[in-house]
């Protein structure tokens, strides 16, 4: 069996344990043909679904699944990064503001295994925006920093087997929450941002283990460079990102704040034993 083939093993498995009828769509053995059943929860999903919101893999119904129970998670958090084309908003997966303390969170699933070739962060045409610092329309003070940082981002990982797609993510949402907390009207306004890597991290495979570990050590050298940056503009004590966190781990430290029916969901379907 191919590490492709296990992977959708262990996603449908996880969704029969939970009762619900896999009903495909007739084309892949992993994506529903209502997307909506692959959310779980009282409350619907009020957001734009991703392309592959109805695949068993989805990171964006599992970041569903874990908070739909918090009355005050708030789904496809969006914020103003480099230009004013609300099309290209950064979009952080969950965000709950906790006492002035907004905590976000980016979750992934099985993204973190596109880890293999050699990895070029920022370097497709359509990035090269990111260079130039009369594209940044927001925070023009922070563009000559963030655009080092972006360079150092690049240098720290060039070539690297990683999953690149996921930091140029994160670079991204960085930017939004400066920008954010530095604007006329932004939504973080007087606020404090804890920036997490929510991951699905049950080793169902050897390869998968390999994978998560290459992923976890990404995020550590990555937050290295993220906090040099954060000290240089002056915003480490407003923003912290805190690199790899372990859904096993979350959902059993977070019951009360997520529910038990959305614990009980999540640990059936995504932490079960191994296939």
């Amino acid at each position: 069996m191919s590490f492709y083939d296990e992977i959708i093993k262990y996603s449908v498995s996880g969704f029969e344990k939970t009762g619900n009828t896999l009903v495909l769509n007739g084309t892949h053995k992993h994506v529903l043909k209502n997307a909506q059943d692959n959310f779980f929860g009282s409350r619907r999903p009020d957001f734009k679904f991703h392309r592959w919101a109805g695949s068993l893999k989805s990171s964006q119904a599992l970041a569903f699944n874990i908070f739909s129970g918090v009355d005050h998670a708030e789904f496809e958090y969006d914020m103003w990064a480099l230009d004013k084309f609300s099309n290209h908003k950064a979009c952080v997966d969950v965000a709950i503001d906790e006492n002035e303390i907004v905590k976000m969170y980016e979750v992934k699933m099985f993204e973190i295994v596109n880890s293999r070739g050699k990895n070029k962060i920022f370097n497709k045409p359509d990035n090269q925006k990111y260079f130039n610092l009369e594209n940044y329309k927001w925070n023009k003070e922070i563009a000559i920093s963030f655009i080092s940082f972006i360079k150092d981002v690049q240098i720290q990982f060039l070539d690297k087997p990683i999953y690149g797609e996921g930091i140029k993510q994160l670079c991204c949402h960085l930017l939004g929450i400066i920008n954010e907390m530095t604007i006329k009207d932004g939504k973080l306004l007087g606020k404090k941002v804890e920036l997490y890597s929510l991951c699905f991290d049950y080793p169902f495979s050897k390869q998968f283990e390999m994978d998560l570990k290459n992923y976890q050590e990404t995020l550590f050298k990555f937050s290295l460079i993220v906090d040099d940056f954060l000290a240089q503009i002056k915003m480490d004590k407003q923003i912290k990102y805190y690199g790899f966190l372990s859904l096993e781990k979350y959902i059993n430290e977070n019951i009360t704040l997520i529910g038990s029916k959305n614990f009980n969901y999540v640990k059936n379907r995504y932490l079960f034993e191994k296939c």
